[in-house]
């Protein structure tokens, strides 16, 4: 569990930038990748969850202190970013080692259901650089890259594809249009997600949640490219009766030929 202060994080000035105990890439315990293998069933490799890029500079800050850094300090914004580069940099190409991983996810929230929490241009100067990177080192092993962001991120999809990401998640209902999305991009980003947590997956009935995803699998399945999911997470409070039947309407709609 992780905690973000909405106006003064752990980081405010260049010297408690020097003064914070920064992890050791190198000294992070990996071994859940070597254990993982013993559980896994012939075939099956796992996702590596990695990322949070913009999410852990504004986080360490605070989104109040971050936001008036972006323009009275912008030296300690460029350190911040610096160092979780080189962080994760690291930690990435160890876990690239491991044969067990089959893909890679990247998840960093850049929006919320209106809008990007901060310009496009923050954004490809300090962000999208990384991703590209990234994306580079886990297709250069032949992996996917999937990205995970909340919210309306229209204004730089093209940039999300173009840093090399095979895959969008979750593609909040009330954020993006999923079947205007899988028309405009469905050719170049498969897209997982969208069955309704504010309500669906949460309040609604066992054939409410079917008939959902019966209907995404109709209007976002055909010729493929579309993985049924949450619109976020499987929260702890999704029942699990509503869990089980998207499951299952998955298995009795999600065969192809996929009937209309």
């Amino acid at each position: 569990m992780t905690w973000a202060e909405e106006g003064r994080g752990v980081i405010s000035s260049l010297e408690e930038f020097e003064r914070f105990p920064w992890p050791d890439p190198e000294e992070m315990n990996l071994t859940a990748f070597q254990e993982i293998r013993h559980y896994l069933p012939p075939g099956m490799k796992v996702i590596a969850y990695m990322g949070w890029t913009f999410t852990a500079v504004w986080t360490l800050m605070g989104m109040e202190t971050f936001c008036y850094a972006l323009y009275e300090q912008p030296e300690l914004i460029r350190r911040i970013y610096d160092r979780i580069w080189w962080i994760q940099s690291r930690v990435l190409l160890r876990v690239l080692e491991f044969d067990v991983v089959g893909a890679v996810t990247h998840p960093d929230d850049l929006a919320y259901s209106e809008a990007l929490l901060v310009s496009p241009q923050h954004l490809r100067q300090y962000v999208f650089p990384w991703y590209r990177w990234s994306c580079a080192m886990a297709r250069e092993r032949g992996l996917p890259s999937v990205f995970h962001s909340d919210g309306r991120i229209t204004p730089v999809l093209e940039d999300i594809i173009a840093c090399g990401f095979n895959a969008l998640h979750p593609i909040e209902p009330k954020a993006m249009d999923i079947v205007e999305l899988k028309r405009r991009v469905g050719d170049r980003l498969c897209l997982i997600g969208n069955i309704d947590l504010g309500y669906t997956l949460t309040r609604g009935t066992p054939a409410e949640v079917e008939a959902e995803v019966r209907e995404r699998i109709r209007t976002v399945g055909p010729g493929g490219g579309y993985c049924v999911g949450s619109s976020n997470s499987i929260t702890s409070y999704v029942p699990l009766e509503n869990y089980n039947a998207m499951r299952e309407a998955v298995f009795r709609y999600g065969r192809y030929p996929l009937a209309r």
